[in-house]
């Protein structure tokens, strides 16, 4: 990739994040719809506290950038090129929001200094990017998998947002739920996300690590459990434990549930004359600062069936590389 290349595209993406925090692409939500100049104007005016940059400032940026294109002398709307950032603004948060700060602490890191650069990333903004990278990409498929096998009780192992709790339970009012994440952002927006539902009575939602918690619940959940899940988290399990020991602490911990859904990033295969897709290497880079390994579909599938699973079924998530992995117990 050419250093301009780079460069230009780093400063665009900040630029997306920033669209997106002021509510921006939201004017945008009909991808083909075109407003005026002036409204726009006022738009930006009314929330100008949240907007380092004044409304023409963002329109000839914007122009720059190709995120907007004029129709004519007075009007704005998506180009092609803003309308893929629409679709696409979760990868924005995630990276820049999220691992931002962490990236550059990394890089920059002194020995004298107190803090980690693991402090430095922002879950909050992590879980927010991967819940809309979910329900843009994924929650078709989940949806799709709840209908299916409709559990009554189900484990999510790095609940994130704790959004699939959330839509577990409000698809079936049968349903019990139970969420896990060791970032204490996470744990407290996936908390507000179950009181602001009302679903305080059938949604439980714990700190910490996913398999030592996970021993604990699966001991008092008092009914049997039909699916432990564990979306773009179980390569962090697999780092700690082992990929075959975190399977088996898995069917272990949780009574022999009946399925376990994984979807996960997997290793890519790098070609170096290919372009590169969206996420992957942000996915990628990340865990490499971190020490954290990825793994191939065919270690997921080796772990599992060796704890006494097996595979029935695979479904591609929409996001380069990733995966839903559904297996059955006993």
């Amino acid at each position: 990739m050419r250093p301009e290349a780079a460069f230009n595209g780093y400063v665009v993406t900040n630029f997306c994040l920033l669209l997106h925090e002021a509510q921006i692409f939201d004017l945008f939500s009909n991808k083909e719809k075109t407003i005026s100049e002036a409204g726009f104007v006022r738009f930006v005016e009314s929330k100008n506290r949240k907007i380092p940059l004044q409304a023409n400032e963002l329109i000839d940026f914007g122009v720059r950038f190709s995120i907007f294109e004029r129709p004519d002398r007075a009007s704005l709307r998506l180009s092609d090129n803003g309308i893929s950032w629409l679709d696409n603004r979760a990868f924005a948060v995630w990276m820049i929001g999220g691992y931002g700060a962490y990236l550059r602490k990394t890089i920059m890191h002194s020995q004298n200094d107190d803090a980690t650069p693991q402090d430095s990333i922002n879950g909050e903004y992590v879980a927010i990017g991967s819940q809309m990278a979910n329900r843009a990409f994924m929650n078709d498929v989940f949806l799709d998998l709840l209908d299916e096998y409709r559990p009554k009780c189900l484990v999510d192992l790095g609940c994130g947002s704790g959004a699939r709790l959330v839509t577990a339970c409000e698809n079936d009012s049968r349903c019990f739920a139970y969420g896990i994440d060791i970032n204490r952002d996470a744990v407290k927006l996936a908390g507000t996300a179950v009181r602001s539902h009302d679903l305080d009575d059938r949604v439980e939602i714990l700190h910490g690590d996913a398999l030592e918690r996970g021993s604990e619940l699966g001991q008092r959940i008092d009914r049997p459990i039909d699916v432990v899940m564990s979306f773009m988290s179980m390569h962090d399990i697999f780092n700690l434990y082992g990929p075959r020991e975190s399977a088996r602490r898995i069917l272990s911990n949780f009574n022999e549930p009946r399925y376990v859904w994984v979807a996960d990033t997997v290793k890519s295969d790098t070609d170096g004359g290919q372009p590169l897709p969206i996420f992957t290497s942000g996915f990628e880079l990340v865990h490499a600062f971190q020490k954290i390994d990825l793994f191939s579909r065919e270690t997921y599938i080796d772990a599992f069936e060796s704890a006494g699973a097996r595979l029935v079924q695979q479904r591609y998530l929409n996001v380069p590389n990733t995966y839903a992995m559904i297996f059955k117990t006993g």
